[in-house]
């Protein structure tokens, strides 16, 4: 039985240790696409297509994490949240470093952000505090109102994968909201760049 036990939390620890070259792995072949739709189309540069690849990569490893431990590394988030603020609003045009749709992005990560905390605030709630930071994360880099989306996605995705635990009723239901989450921001900025580039 410990053998099984100390079995079980080696291979944890192993998929943990290596989710950061999973998330990489992935981030690279998302990116490959964008790249390759970019040399088809002119319309985007490379400049525009590294943010959003470095977003892609530390939400899998968000997911990856709270899939695995149930917790949400404040490392990502809150060094992310200023980071993601600057990439988004700042865009590279003839050479020069141009800032747009400041506001629609504040006010996204404030909107986004109040939601969860509001939640969060309530008595008896199962959401945690990784869970507010990381929505606030995904909704300054996604914006007003697309962020809206995001959210309603990522809850319905959070559900679906965590379904068998709703279902049983346990005593206590305790699911990795964040990865539900990020798969959405994943897929609903995804389509908003595609969109802009085709």
């Amino acid at each position: 039985m410990i053998a099984c036990i100390r079995s079980s939390k080696l291979d944890l620890l192993l998929i943990y240790k290596h989710k950061l070259v999973f998330s990489s792995i992935i981030s690279a072949f998302i990116l490959i696409i964008l790249i390759s739709v970019t040399f088809k189309t002119s319309g985007i540069i490379l400049s525009k297509i590294i943010p959003h690849t470095l977003f892609y990569t530390s939400l899998i490893y968000i997911s990856i994490t709270d899939q695995t431990t149930l917790r949400i590394p404040n490392k990502i988030t809150l060094i992310g949240i200023p980071i993601a603020y600057i990439l988004s609003v700042s865009s590279i045009v003839n050479d020069e470093l141009i800032i747009i749709n400041q506001f629609t992005h504040l006010y996204g990560g404030i909107i986004l952000g109040s939601i969860f905390s509001i939640v969060y605030l309530m008595p008896r709630t199962k959401l945690g505090a990784g869970d507010v930071k990381l929505a606030i994360y995904i909704g300054i880099f996604i914006g007003f109102p697309y962020m809206l989306l995001s959210g309603l996605i990522g809850l319905i995705t959070a559900l679906l994968i965590n379904i068998r635990k709703i279902a049983l009723k346990t005593e206590s239901i305790e699911f990795p909201l964040g990865s539900g989450l990020a798969i959405s921001a994943i897929a609903v900025d995804f389509c908003l760049l595609l969109l802009e580039i085709i």
